[in-house]
């Protein structure tokens, strides 16, 4: 690796959204032609990106939450870089900075993101987004060991715990949504592999379940 990787790898997250000013989008082109490390890691991020765009619908974020992500970022004035927001993403803790929390929720690559932070209220509802009282049965599951490990070359497992969903009996997969109730499915793997019944709202176009109530069997 060059000594100028490190400024130059800064700039591929902002080169594959095409947010660079055009000298900067031409300097990390022709650097990118040159150096195999930084092509690389061009490559992985970008098919990444590309994944999750292809897996998951976008849901358009409230103008209200749109806003309050601007201000939030000028406030702080920086973001963290592509690969810490992912591995937020795939966390699906509570996250205490709440620049991190605009930021995710301004990247939308995950549906319904900001529901992930607050309850929803069917009064924001838009209709990008449908969603359904209902129960579902089937098998807990871990996301990332069902779907993730398998298809993305060089990306691993979440290392600080699994992210839960669960393996309806008609073959659909519903995102567990993260709240302060049922923690357990999110720190317990003992559950993984269970069947269960699962009751709460569904939102339907991008497969999330906001659970009130589960039973094993």
């Amino acid at each position: 690796m060059r000594q100028d990787c490190n400024s130059f790898s800064a700039l591929i997250t902002g080169y594959i959204d095409g947010e660079l000013k055009p000298r900067e989008y031409e300097e990390v082109k022709a650097h990118l032609e040159t150096c195999p490390h930084c092509m690389e890691r061009y490559e992985e991020e970008n098919d990444v990106k590309r994944l999750i765009h292809e897996r998951v619908p976008l849901v358009k974020a409230p103008i209200y939450l749109q806003r309050r992500i601007r201000r939030q970022l000028l406030r702080n004035g920086e973001t963290p870089g592509f690969w810490n927001l992912l591995n937020l993403i795939f966390e699906y803790r509570p996250v205490a900075a709440s620049l991190a929390v605009a930021v995710i929720a301004c990247l939308v690559v995950l549906p319904a993101a900001q529901l992930l932070f607050q309850p929803f209220d069917a009064n924001l509802a838009t209709s990008d987004q449908v969603y359904e009282r209902a129960e579902l049965k089937g098998e807990i599951i871990c996301l990332d060991c069902e779907f993730l490990s398998r298809d993305v070359k060089g990306l691993v497992h979440n290392k600080f715990g699994h992210r839960p969903g669960l393996k309806a009996e008609d073959e659909t997969v519903w995102t567990f949504l993260h709240t302060e109730n049922h923690q357990e499915l999110f720190r317990k793997p003992e559950l993984l592999r269970r069947q269960a019944v699962v009751s709460g709202t569904l939102f339907t176009n991008s497969h999330y379940i906001q659970i009130e109530s589960y039973r094993l069997l």
